[in-house]
């Protein structure tokens, strides 16, 4: 007997309008109300204000004049243009993180879309419910950090691909050119990374289709092949563009440190085990990923040799999904840097062989069961809704005075002359530099300061306090005058590199001095 799975749609305005409200308290509810913790939403916003001032093609550059060679432009010009539809001259909050939230919303509605394909609405909205209450994603979705709009990139190019294999001609190659778009997306989201996750899924998927052999396999390998490497060839234009304009920094920096140096290891980098995604990724994907557990034994046991067309088609569907996840997770647990961000694409894989074993749960429970399974659905999104909105409003936004450096920004402009760019010293801040709004200058060395201080006679300088303390020995000659203190406490200390911060004045009373070591007499050889 064929369960009633329509109990999603059977309410046409109390239903939707519940995932509705249950997205926005997930995903936008006071999404521009925090300060800009994080150093990359900060760094986002500085690149985005370069590209409303200069509309082009990049790269960037930072407030100390600096070429931004972290990241290719995509998060960038998605934030630039998210400012310039609202009017603004300047990206807020909101702008920094609308697209991000967007993405997140994206990745879910591609479930949707997958599973509206498939034939199985309902199943794309419980993947996509699940997708978008699980720990790790939720955060992520509130945060402008590439690993969603690169999960959106994974995401609709994985869904494409399992389209590719069952159409042919023109509708074949219409989703051949979506997995190529999705590609170009990635390359310059995150740079090669993207296409080498997509062609680890497309192998995967098509080892785990044995019918026609290994002729057959590499036949459906193919297309995707195909499409993956053109998506990868549109992009290259523009990273010898940034390698041209940036003498060639912009290929070190980004391809052989954040790029190859990440994936094997020799870099400044923390190396971690391979085994830490199967480890600590269980708990980033809570309250679902025990499920997966379910649906894995239930992919690993023999089915049953009069199985319906119908229930073939939902275990290759959730068996096409387990390679989705295998192929994203095999790759990022070879790369030696690892951290609990760059799982994100992997998730919706996670939501979508979950649904399906939920759906083929469905036909196999009583209808008192598949009730009950239904009301447990929806209580642990209602639990996971509730429990984001009271985090949000009582812990999240409680530490926002205390993190926010928006005050210390606003009372250093109000001291520095306007002819007067601060030196930020052995400090890469950049939300002060975000919320203070004009060029900065930056130093490294005690050297590089001091010819600031020698050129300029005096200068405003952004450091920690320990360094003043590391001046006096540096130079004695060093005159610091305190202007702003953002003194420690017992709610600040946990937050490094923002408790610490002082503004002082530096100049030079007298002639500096050059320091010589003297060197040591030879040690006289001992007695016998």
């Amino acid at each position: 007997m064929r369960p009633d799975l329509g109990w999603i749609f059977r309410n046409r305005i109390a239903m939707p309008l519940g995932i509705a409200v249950a997205v926005y308290l997930l995903v936008f509810h006071r999404l521009a109300d925090r300060g800009l913790w994080s150093s990359h939403e900060a760094r986002a916003g500085l690149n985005a204000a370069w590209y409303l001032n200069n509309p082009g093609w990049g790269p960037s550059r930072l407030p100390d004049g600096g070429f931004e060679l972290q990241k290719p432009p995509m998060s960038y010009w998605l934030i630039a243009m998210s400012a310039w539809s609202m009017g603004m001259p300047y990206p807020d909050s909101l702008a920094i993180r609308l697209p991000t939230a967007l993405a997140a919303l994206a990745c879910a509605g591609c479930l949707v879309g997958l599973g509206a394909t498939r034939g199985h609405v309902s199943r794309g909205v419980i993947a996509a419910l699940m997708l978008l209450t699980m720990l790790h994603f939720t955060w992520l979705a509130r945060i402008a950090r590439t690993d969603m709009l690169l999960a959106l990139s994974l995401t609709a190019g994985c869904s494409c691909m399992m389209q590719i294999s069952l159409f042919s001609g023109w509708r074949r190659l219409g989703w051949a050119s979506a997995l190529m778009l999705a590609t170009a997306f990635g390359c310059l989201t995150k740079g090669p990374l993207a296409p080498v996750l997509l062609v680890s899924v497309a192998m995967a998927i098509a080892l785990i289709d044995r019918n026609g052999g290994i002729s057959g396999m590499a036949k459906r390998f193919v297309w995707p092949m195909a499409s993956i490497v053109l998506g990868a060839l549109i992009c290259l234009p523009w990273f010898l563009l940034a390698d041209m304009r940036t003498d060639g920094r912009f290929l070190e920096e980004f391809f052989w440190l954040h790029t190859w140096g990440r994936g094997l290891g020799g870099t400044r980098l923390r190396e971690h085990p391979w085994w830490l995604y199967l480890v600590q990724g269980p708990f980033e994907a809570l309250p679902w990923s025990p499920l997966l557990l379910a649906a894995a034994v239930w992919l690993l046991r023999s089915p049953p040799s009069n199985m319906a067309r119908e229930d073939k088609a939902r275990r290759t569907d959730a068996t096409i999904g387990m390679a989705w996840l295998v192929g994203i997770v095999a790759v990022l647990s070879m790369a030696r840097f690892k951290r609990m961000d760059y799982l994100l694409p992997a998730f919706p894989a996670v939501a979508w062989v979950v649904a399906c074993w939920w759906e083929d749960r469905q036909y196999r429970l009583t209808a008192l069961l598949r009730q009950r399974f239904n009301w447990a659905l929806a209580g642990a999104v209602a639990l996971m809704v509730a429990g984001w909105t009271v985090r949000l409003e009582w812990f999240v936004y409680q530490a926002d005075a205390w993190r926010d450096l928006r005050p210390m920004a606003v009372q250093l402009d109000h001291q520095l002359p306007a002819d007067r760019m601060p030196v930020f010293f052995q400090l890469e801040q950049h939300e002060l530099a975000y919320w203070l709004k004009r060029p900065i200058h930056t130093c490294i060395e005690w050297q590089d300061l001091a010819q600031v201080v020698d050129s300029d006679g005096a200068c405003w300088v952004v450091t920690q306090r320990q360094r003043l303390h590391e001046g006096w020995f540096v130079d004695p000659g060093f005159q610091w005058t305190l202007l702003l203190d953002r003194t420690a406490s017992d709610t600040t200390t946990a937050y490094e590199g923002r408790s610490d911060l002082v503004v002082v004045t530096l100049e030079r009373r007298r002639p500096p001095t050059s320091m010589v070591m003297a060197p040591c007499p030879p040690t006289p050889p001992s007695a016998p």
